[in-house]
């Protein structure tokens, strides 16, 4: 995303949907990568120590609050103006991924969906 955000002006409902959306795009990844991590460590047939247990049910966790939030948006949405206008051209700056800005801001996003992240930090352990 370039320095200067474009001015984009959305409804509150329209923010609270766009945003649900990828709550529940992130709880559909982590739930796949979830199901990757136990079919690697049970074809290499390692043996699951409680610690990697612990940290498997975080990601379970994580999914369960994504899709918590999903819903709580999903509730909220329909009793949330669809006529005032919020100037979404500072939180839009806080957003890192391009792709991701894209979409909340209403672009095309089915594109960028498929390969995020496109840009952004990225944590290996």
């Amino acid at each position: 995303m370039s320095d200067e955000v474009p001015f984009v002006a959305l409804s509150s409902r329209s923010i609270a949907e766009r945003t649900s959306a990828e709550l529940h795009l992130l709880a559909a990844h982590v739930q796949k990568v979830e199901r990757a991590i136990v079919e690697l460590l049970q074809r290499e047939d390692l043996a699951l120590r409680s610690a990697t247990i612990k940290e498997l049910q975080k990601l379970d966790t994580i999914s369960q609050s994504l899709s918590a939030l999903t819903a709580y948006l999903d509730s909220a949405a329909p009793g949330m103006w669809a006529e005032d206008a919020v100037d979404t051209r500072l939180p839009l700056s806080r957003v890192p991924l391009r792709a991701l800005a894209e979409r909340l801001a209403g672009g095309c996003g089915e594109r960028a969906a498929k390969d995020m992240p496109e840009t952004g930090v990225c944590t290996v352990f």
